[in-house]
């Protein structure tokens, strides 16, 4: 880990890799990033491969965050690497690209002043057919 809360200076447009170390770690990052999104009105989008899905959520819910309410009205969603980016084999970086094309789109006609995603990359360590793309 940097040091470096990974929503410090966050603005539209910013790219930043966050690595850790330990589950604890994943999670705090997790939650910060998450939490700031939604209190920034953004849409989040929280893509997850090493954690299934409706963990990801209680421990968001346990850590205080009201997901319950952000997911009924569509500004969080939390997704598997199944559902993203393994949805369509080989992977494919273009599409995966063009899916968050769609997804800022989509998110900025519903009226969200932005969108945020935070993808946990896991999935490219297995093997993953087209796995050895990613880098395009």
């Amino acid at each position: 880990m940097t040091g470096l809360s990974p929503s410090t200076a966050l603005r539209h447009g910013v790219h930043r890799c966050v690595l850790f170390t330990t589950p604890i770690e994943q999670r705090r990052i997790a939650v910060d990033f998450v939490q700031s999104g939604l209190d920034a009105g953004d849409r989040v989008w929280y893509l997850t491969d090493s954690v299934a899905p409706a963990d990801v959520l209680a421990a968001l819910d346990e850590d205080g965050i009201p997901v319950d309410g952000a997911v009924e009205k569509g500004q969080l969603v939390v997704r598997s690497s199944e559902q993203t980016y393994l949805a369509e084999l080989p992977f494919d970086p273009d599409r995966m690209v063009a899916a968050l094309h769609r997804a800022v789109d989509d998110a900025l006609a519903d009226g969200y002043p932005g969108f945020r995603v935070s993808g946990d990359m896991a999935w490219a360590t297995h093997g993953a057919p087209g796995s050895e793309r990613l880098l395009e």
